[in-house]
């Protein structure tokens, strides 16, 4: 083998290099989503609750902080929380609307970035059992990162309506954070019977006892692309090329 043979083998070796380099960064960004849960169910005693509607005089807003998952994309499908009627009604069934806002530590921010219904039944169960109320939210896109508040409430327009104007009392299973991981977040409230006071008023948070909403969400995230490593890969590539061709052109 001459010289130049081998400085020509040498070239292409370095040029399929840095081609695996970038066939190994596009293999990085075409991972797939995964799925992921917020939940802080675990621990709860069964006896922790937050009322909700007190006497149908208030207390008819209520809801969870999160944090959206990190990563390229981050998008919520669900999520769940645990009530029972505070006390037993007529009603037959409670209508109940569950909401989405970007949140920014003490308040509500913009409009509902989602906003569902789902029903109770109005019976309060006699052995404590708690009714599971999901909204499905739809794959719906987040930020990744941000803060949002996902809210429950009765004065929104369709489901005071439906419950004819009345504000029924609910209690939610609650419990204090200390030792868990559940994603961040905290259980924060307002005493009024005003729609628009979810984004324009300033929040309660939970006391000790009930800082948090028991609740369950379940996200899709996109992992983000390791940066590091394909800047690794390509510099290595371009490096080595190009000490290729210099020792080429010194020939």
């Amino acid at each position: 083998m001459t010289k130049s043979e081998g400085m020509k083998l040498n070239v292409t070796g370095l040029a399929f290099l840095a081609l695996a380099g970038v066939l190994a960064a596009d293999k990085a960004q075409a991972a797939p989503p995964y799925s992921t849960n917020y939940s802080n169910t675990a621990s709860w005693s069964g006896s922790a609750f937050e009322s909700f509607g007190v006497s149908g005089s208030g207390s008819e807003v209520l809801g969870q902080t999160f944090t959206a998952p990190a990563g390229v994309s981050a998008n919520i499908n669900s999520f769940s929380v645990y009530c029972t009627p505070g006390v037993s009604s007529g009603y037959g069934t409670i209508y109940l609307s569950g909401e989405i806002f970007a949140w920014n530590g003490g308040t509500a921010i913009g409009g509902p970035v989602y906003s569902g219904e789902t029903t109770a039944n109005s019976t309060k169960s006699g052995n404590g059992t708690y009714q599971t109320l999901t909204f499905n939210t739809g794959n719906l896109v987040l930020t990744p990162g941000s803060e949002y508040i996902a809210l429950l409430t009765t004065l929104n327009s369709i489901s005071l309506a439906d419950n004819g104007n009345n504000y029924p009392q609910l209690w939610f299973a609650s419990e204090s954070s200390s030792g868990l991981s559940y994603g961040g977040g905290s259980l924060e409230y307002q005493n009024t019977t005003y729609y628009g006071a979810l984004n324009n008023y300033t929040y309660v948070a939970g006391s000790a006892s009930y800082s948090i909403l028991d609740w369950n969400a379940n996200f899709t995230v996109t992992a983000p692309v390791p940066e590091p490593a394909t800047l690794a890969l390509g510099g290595l590539g371009v490096l080595a090329l190009g000490w290729a061709r210099r020792k080429a052109g010194a020939k």
